[in-house]
């Protein structure tokens, strides 16, 4: 009797093996299905490794040309932020230059005691004085500062430091 229910468990656990083994090649003849069908456009199934060689190239000219934009997009960024660097210095000298033209303007103002339209239109003058003879506005007020200490006017002292410049480019 305990035979009889030994073969009828083993026959049972069988059954349930080969159902597994079924199912089992059933996926498996699946998988192996899919696996042929990959390479997939237009129906093309899978080849031999070499038979693909058009297609692998294909494949590395599409990467190339994927480096090359990712490089053409680096290149950009490292131009913009160089643009962004040289603009930001460029700020910095025109706040550097201003601070310099005002503190020479007040040098200027207080030997002068002008009001402030003269003091502008003395400026003015000053900036001309400085592309007429090819001088920096810094030499310009230099210059202008010292003459306004002897006591000279507004005009003269324009017209002196302008003589003066002139003078100075001739001799060298």
């Amino acid at each position: 009797v305990a035979t009889e229910k030994l073969r009828a468990e083993l026959e049972i656990i069988t059954k349930k093996a080969e159902a597994d083994l079924a199912r089992f090649d059933r996926k498996l003849s699946e998988v192996d299905r899919k696996v042929r069908d990959l390479g997939g456009k237009g129906g093309k199934s899978l080849r031999p490794l070499g038979t693909g060689l058009s297609n692998a190239t294909a494949n590395a000219s599409e990467f190339e040309k994927s480096m090359a934009a990712a490089n053409a997009r680096v290149i950009a960024f490292g131009a913009s932020a160089g643009l962004v660097l040289q603009i930001s210095r460029a700020l910095k000298e025109t706040v550097k230059a201003t601070r310099e033209v005002e503190k020479a303007l007040t040098d200027i103002n207080i030997v002068l005691n002008a009001n402030t339209a003269n003091l502008q239109k003395f400026g003015d003058n000053l900036f001309k004085i400085a592309g007429q003879t090819g001088q920096g506005f810094q030499v310009v007020a230099t210059a202008a500062t010292e003459l306004a200490r002897q006591g000279l006017s507004m005009e003269k002292t324009l017209l002196r430091t302008k003589d003066a410049l002139i003078l100075t480019r001739l001799t060298g």
